[in-house]
């Protein structure tokens, strides 16, 4: 199913109407949404060693697009006793849909991360954590705790894995990527009125940073940070821990 015809109703949530449409939505809201997707799962093939044995997690997993995408370019599968993948997300609806799409072999959790990660997610080790446009999602507050608890639960040869939408580092850049951005999003499909009436449904349910802050925000976290690629505000960034 598209997502041309789907008006949100109010203030945005990833309701079952989202789900229904999501695949869609993602390609034509997020740019250069695969090769992203591609990009960092090549460089975490790099945390994974030659017998394929890791622990993966994905944070806001929501249908398993992302983590599917990312497993078909490391190719890699879930093994028993070798790669364990555990997806998270708070919305049983997409929790489902991704157990279609990736199969019994993953392994689902429904958690709120605006709430401490289960325990059980932590004694895992993992070695490969991503956290996709996700972060963006969730209120200032929580954020700090959320990358924290991850360095201090990532094995110590990991990696974070981000991705998020930053807002200008001024009033001129921000009115700038924000008209390029809409433009950018009509020509993938979407009419002004859609993309107008999904903005102001993300008003203060999607909030960003400037570049500097975010940058910095990982930082004070205790994360070393690169930023792996930018493009119309969207960025992906590569977290070791310090």
């Amino acid at each position: 199913m598209d997502s041309l015809q789907h008006k949100p109703d109010g203030r945005w949530a990833f309701d079952e109407k989202v789900g229904d449409c999501f695949d869609d939505m993602v390609e034509r809201s997020v740019p250069m949404y695969r090769e992203s997707l591609e990009l960092l799962a090549r460089i975490a093939s790099s945390h994974i060693d030659a017998s394929g044995k890791a622990t993966i997690i994905d944070l806001g997993c929501s249908n398993g697009q992302a983590l599917s995408i990312i497993l078909d370019t490391m190719n890699a599968a879930p093994k028993a006793g070798r790669l364990r993948c555990i997806g998270v997300d708070c919305e049983d609806h997409m929790l489902q849909r991704a157990r279609k799409r990736l199969g019994a072999s993953i392994e689902l959790v429904q958690h709120d991360l605006r709430e401490p990660l289960p325990y059980m997610l932590g004694a895992t080790k993992p070695d490969v954590v991503f956290l996709l446009w996700t972060a963006q999602f969730i209120p200032i507050e929580h954020r700090a705790r959320l990358f924290r608890e991850v360095r201090e639960c990532i094995s110590p040869t990991g990696a974070l894995f981000v991705a998020e939408k930053l807002r200008g580092q001024t009033s001129r850049f921000q009115t700038e990527l924000a008209k390029q951005y809409r433009a950018w999003k009509i020509r993938a499909g979407y009419t002004a009125e859609l993309v107008d009436a999904k903005a102001r449904a993300l008003e203060g349910v999607l909030v960003s940073l400037s570049a500097p802050e975010q940058k910095q925000f990982m930082q004070s976290e205790g994360w070393s940070v690169e930023e792996v690629s930018r493009y119309l505000g969207f960025a992906t960034y590569y977290l070791l821990p310090r």
